[in-house]
């Protein structure tokens, strides 16, 4: 009988790498009906994933990471981000965003704790390698023969926006850039090639300009710190480059239908046919609005939409209204002066150290191309930050933390720094990993109940929709018990079967029932608004609320000053200028007063919008009818350019 103990240490590592990989499948989020499911599971795998590097990597690695600028100020921003939650107004919503973001440090956090471990390493890149594979394919398929899958004409699945598409791609072809650059090989190499150029003309697919941009000057920083490989290999660079450059002119030739050819998109640009991307300055000047009202402390982290619309100009009135399409502004809003201080000292930070570690490699030395793949894919990632928000992405953020984490024990090395990459015992250090895990765990505990209180809104609002009222109640109240009542969107969906009560029987309703309801109602509204206090929904509902009380309570005594339906109205509409509901309902008080034209002047302020997530007919119609009676002919017309925009298969 053998005497040599079994060591699980190894398996810990592989199923680290293994649910990494996992979780970056999930994090894509490849079913738009199951998104907030995807999520769910990306964060948990990612999570469950450095339990199993904290379960058997070599401490003294962290130890000795943290003596780098580079480390400390990685955690120093993860604890911004953590402060920023327990100072936000609306900490339901901060604490999901923080668990989003956490996993780019935890993955960084994760690599420098093995020290570079070739096992884990090698399960991570050849699996990332295979996805890279499938997306790069999957854009030209969707571009080139499925034009009923593409958005304004380019490639965005399986993510929502084609941009953070090209910054996913992106950081894939710097991988395979650098792949062909040090294999061994010919037949390695050309595969690597091959690979490169199906994820460079993937990212011209997706149109999105930050991510060529970004891209084309990483490149070149990738090609003169390696240009000893690219001698070596001028062939193949040649090759790629030329065949890239090429593909992007002839791409407008060989597609039809609805795709948009990407020298065209160029030429757009120029030419400020973009309404988007020309809205930028607009966006970023409310952001820093935003950000001058919270300079300190910021909003908390990942709320920025909802502070945003209050402060939206017209001029932005093609956006969703969720990113403030810079990161930095956007971190800089969220969570105070500090942050983009943190982020820009980090970049420099990161930036002298890559530029130590290459001076001491010499020209030919492969460790340069490992230095410069994390780094430049980086880079990129930081430059399309700018304008566009990649660090919003839940895949870019899993693919840059590993990166990063790559790089900096590459630069460790290279810099003479020792890293452990054997895996350790697990009983090893004990009570450090328990101490180190268990914050984790609490946090992914509060995380799955937050999450799961979102999704069962989500699915209680699909039942409502298909008339299903008994499920709609069931996922609502399951709901709340959840977020233990912190989440807002449950709270006010919980006020519809008693309000619809109120408004549909209280004439022929005992006092008692009435005054029992509507108690209920208002006491779900207060604490949705102590939860949340920007959703404009919350007010809106308050103004439904008193606009019942005002005929079947007369005598409440709450229907005089600030507590009146119509202020309510006022404080959703100016908590979202986009809320056609409280718009129509101030229409509606107007026109009672005998104030039509009072009543058109609120419509027509509706008009300057567009409207994503909800069906503006009654609105619309409604202000065709008053500008006919009032006979103005120019908001007549101008409601119904929009009826046409909206709803082209009918004719007004």
């Amino acid at each position: 009988m053998s005497d040599e103990v079994y060591n699980p240490a190894p398996i810990f590592c592989r199923t680290g790498a293994g649910l990494w990989l996992l979780g970056f499948c999930f994090a894509l989020m490849p079913f738009e009906a199951y998104e907030a499911e995807s999520f769910l599971l990306g964060v948990l795998c990612a999570v469950f994933s450095a339990l199993c590097v904290l379960a058997a990597a070599p401490l003294q690695n962290l130890k000795g990471a943290l003596r780098s600028p580079v480390a400390v100020l990685a955690l120093g921003f993860w604890v911004l981000a953590f402060l920023s939650v327990c100072l936000s107004d609306i900490p339901f919503v901060s604490f999901i965003y923080f668990c989003f973001f956490s996993v780019f440090p935890l993955g960084f956090f994760a690599f420098v704790l093995h020290g570079g471990a070739r096992a884990f390493f090698q399960i991570a890149a050849w699996g990332l390698a295979g996805v890279y594979v499938f997306l790069g394919l999957s854009s030209l398929v969707q571009y080139f023969f499925m034009p009923e899958m593409l958005f304004s004409g380019f490639v965005s699945w399986p993510l929502a926006n084609p941009n953070s598409l090209g910054g996913l791609l992106s950081l894939g072809f710097f991988g395979s850039f650098g792949w062909m650059l040090a294999a061994r090989g010919r037949v390695p190499s050309n595969i690597a090639l091959g690979l490169a150029f199906i994820l460079l003309v993937a990212v011209f697919t997706t149109g999105s300009r930050g991510a060529w941009l970004a891209l084309l000057l990483a490149l070149a920083v990738f090609m003169f710190f390696a240009r000893g490989h690219v001698k070596k290999h001028k062939r193949c660079v040649s090759a790629l480059l030329g065949f890239g450059g090429l593909s992007f002119l002839l791409m407008g030739v060989l597609v039809s239908g609805s795709a948009n050819s990407p020298a065209a998109m160029v030429g757009r640009t120029f030419e400020g046919t973009q309404p988007l991307l020309w809205a930028r300055p607009e966006i970023w000047a409310s952001a820093l609005e935003i950000f001058k009202n919270h300079l300190w402390s910021g909003t908390g982290i990942g709320t920025f939409f909802l502070y945003y619309p209050e402060v939206r100009s017209v001029v932005d009135a093609s956006s969703a209204g969720l990113m403030a399409h810079s990161d930095p502004l956007q971190f800089a809003a969220e969570m105070g002066v500090f942050a983009p201080l943190i982020f820009y000292a980090f970049i420099g930070f990161a930036l002298v150290r890559s530029l130590r570690a290459l001076k001491n490699l010499e020209s030919g030395d492969e460790r340069r191309i490992f230095i410069l793949v994390p780094f430049c894919g980086f880079a990129a990632m930081v430059v399309q930050a700018h304008i566009s928000f990649p660090f919003h992405v839940l895949p870019v953020l899993m693919v840059a933390g590993l990166g990063l984490g790559f790089w900096f024990v590459q630069t460790g090395v290279a810099l003479g720094q020792a890293y452990d990459s054997t895996p350790k015992e697990p009983h090893g250090h004990a009570p450090v990993r328990w101490g180190l895990a268990l914050p984790l765990l609490a946090f992914l505990g509060v995380f799955v109940s937050f999450q799961a209180s979102e999704i069962l809104v989500n699915r209680g609002q699909g039942a409502m929709m298909s008339g299903d009222m008994n499920a709609f109640a069931d996922d609502i109240n399951r709901a709340g018990r959840l977020s233990g009542n912190r989440n807002a969107r449950a709270l006010v969906a919980a006020t519809h079967v008693p309000l619809g009560l109120l408004q549909l029987n209280a004439p022929f309703m005992r006092p008692e029932e009435v005054g029992a309801l509507y108690a209920q109602v208002a006491d779900l509204l207060e604490r949705a608004q102590e939860g949340n206090p920007r959703l404009a929904q919350i007010s809106y509902t308050r103004a439904e609320l008193r606009s019942f009380a005002y005929v079947f309570l007369p005598d409440d005594g709450k229907n005089a000053g600030d507590d009146n339906a119509e202020s309510y109205a006022l404080r959703a509409l100016a908590l979202d200028p986009l809320h056609l509901g409280a718009r129509v309902m101030l229409a509606d008080f107007a026109a009672r007063r005998g104030d039509a034209q009072g009543a058109l002047d609120i419509l027509k302020g509706g008009l300057a919008w567009r409207y994503r997530t909800q069906n503006p007919r009654f609105f619309l119609e409604k202000t065709i009818r008053f500008a006919r009676e009032l006979g103005d002919g120019e908001v007549l017309h101008a409601a119904q350019r929009e009826f046409n925009i909206y709803f082209p298969q009918e004719i007004r």
